[in-house]
């Protein structure tokens, strides 16, 4: 995933050695909103996931 993060805005990988994988959603407060286990998932899985978690966030904002 370190070589598509330049896809998305404000995605930052971050290696840290003993832990699994995981995915940390931050609200634009800097609040962790959500941490998801990503162990079995694929690069195109995390993609697929980024861009609907992205795509809801965009569409949740724009109703505001």
């Amino acid at each position: 995933m370190e070589n598509r993060a330049s896809e998305y805005d404000n995605l930052e990988v971050v290696y840290r050695q003993g832990q699994k994988p995981r995915l940390v959603l931050v609200d634009e407060e800097g609040d962790v909103g959500e941490t998801l286990p990503i162990g079995g998932w694929t690069e195109d899985t995390i993609a697929e996931y980024l861009a609907d978690a992205i795509g809801a966030a965009a569409a949740a904002k724009d109703e505001l």
